[in-house]
């Protein structure tokens, strides 16, 4: 592996993920600080890729490993130059990737194509215009009776935060966790007046058996919109 090389595939992955808004450099929760911590182990060493995005360092292996799976990132692409950053396109006139267990979509951090090819299929549906749908099969009954558990869900992903709709169904992704829940954003507002969102209350439909509770976010949360529901799905 050449150091340079890898640094330079870093830097361009780095600047992918910020226009996609997936990295804000002075946000709390998805800045620099908040990646120090978990490709170093520690939050004040964010200086440390700011000299590497400047060029004045070169990204240790590991810490370039640690990113790409914090972001799904293909690995291969960072440290070999082999494939592209977040895979491969899905086939023609199949625009959903679907994932044979909720599990799987843990590791889909950057979209259907981050997962390994035997760990996924497509399909189409003829009245869903567009690309780039995800689909699984729900476990538990959190969601009943609007969703029941071995019901497949297609979702789509919501690139901005403000897209977010209040008390509405989403798969929520947290730190390798899914909830397939009704959302209300919660926000803080900073020393400006700014507000940010910074945490989820995750409301399921079968509030009897299953309390509302409060996630907090993390630079790796992704969210999508649930667009179908698929019974009896083969």
């Amino acid at each position: 592996m050449n150091r340079q090389e890898v640094n330079s595939r870093f830097i361009e992955v780095f600047h992918l993920l910020e226009r996609k808004e997936y990295i804000r450099r002075n946000d709390r929760q998805r800045g620099l600080s908040k990646i120090a911590e978990h490709i170093f182990g520690d939050r004040r060493q964010g200086f440390r890729i700011r000299k590497v995005l400047n060029k004045e360092l070169n990204i240790p292996y590991e810490a370039a490993e640690r990113f790409c799976r914090l972001f799904g990132v293909n690995e291969s692409y960072v440290l070999h130059g082999r494939g592209t950053p977040f895979g491969e396109p899905a086939p023609a006139n199949r625009q959903i990737c679907f994932l044979h267990n909720q599990a799987a979509v843990a590791g889909d951090t950057m979209g259907a194509d981050a997962v390994m090819a035997g760990d996924r299929t497509y399909f189409s549906l003829p009245d869903l215009p567009g690309t780039g749908y995800l689909a699984f099969p729900v476990e538990g009954n959190s969601m009943e009776p609007r969703i029941y558990a071995g019901d497949v869900i297609v979702c789509k992903r919501v690139e901005r935060w403000e897209d977010v709709k209040d008390n509405e169904i989403y798969v929520v992704v947290i730190d390798n966790r899914v909830f397939v829940k009704y959302v209300k954003k919660i926000y803080e507002t900073d020393a400006d007046g700014n507000r940010t969102v910074t945490k989820l209350n995750l409301i399921s439909a079968n509030y009897l058996e299953h309390a509302p509770f409060i996630e907090s976010l993390t630079p790796n949360t992704r969210i999508y919109k649930v667009v179908r529901r698929l019974q009896d799905f083969n």
